[in-house]
């Protein structure tokens, strides 16, 4: 497969591993047609963050300035969130917190100056996705009790998750229960890799990269 040849041939380096753990939040696009909160790889035709290989960054630029911070701060863990845009109208618009990604390499994709940084995930529970029922909410009560001050919004009240930047320590309340949440919850990857196997099954005319 030509998912699995790209990510083989990254020269991949051991990402520095701090003392304590540490989390950054990273935004992404849900996919409206699915009940998982997962990438739009339909409508966007996102490949990223990439379940199937367990990596961020191999196959698309994505967020390169948090990521090249990653590596400079040693925060060994991402994040992921997303507004979600399901089939599940009870979740709808909401903002989540979907998947834990703990980095174990980082290596440079593409040449030249057009290059980029990309992480890859090791062992089974490397990167942990929910379903949406198991998703952890973030809203403005959350964000209060966990920083003791407004999640970024606009003017009318609405949630931008793309403001959502902070970097969490092993002191931060926030990051201990996001990770002890995700530790009691039951990790979802093969179901969001057989979706999108499933996906491209169907539409063979796709890009073979996605």
């Amino acid at each position: 497969m030509l998912q699995r040849t790209l990510v083989k041939n990254v020269h991949w380096k051991e990402f520095p591993q701090p003392r304590y753990e540490h989390g950054k939040f990273c935004n992404f696009i849900s996919c409206p047609d699915s009940v998982l909160p997962i990438r739009d790889y339909i409508h966007e035709e996102k490949l990223e963050p990439n379940y199937e290989t367990s990596t961020y960054n191999v196959f698309d630029s994505c967020n390169q300035s948090a990521v090249s911070s990653l590596i400079q701060n040693q925060t060994n863990n991402i994040i992921f969130f997303t507004k979600y845009q399901g089939s599940k109208e009870e979740y709808r618009d909401k903002v989540f917190i979907t998947g834990l990604f703990y980095i174990s390499e980082y290596g440079i994709v593409g040449e030249n100056k057009e290059t980029r940084i990309a992480l890859r995930s090791r062992g089974q529970n490397g990167f942990v996705v929910l379903s949406i029922d198991d998703a952890l909410l973030l809203d403005q009560h959350r964000w209060q009790r966990w920083f003791n001050e407004d999640i970024p919004m606009n003017k009318y009240g609405t949630i931008l998750p793309r403001a959502i930047k902070r970097r969490l320590t092993n002191t931060d309340t926030a990051l201990l229960e996001i990770l002890d949440h995700f530790s009691h919850k039951p990790n979802r990857i093969e179901e969001y890799r057989q979706e999108i196997r499933a996906y491209k099954k169907k539409h063979k005319n796709i890009s073979a990269m996605m």
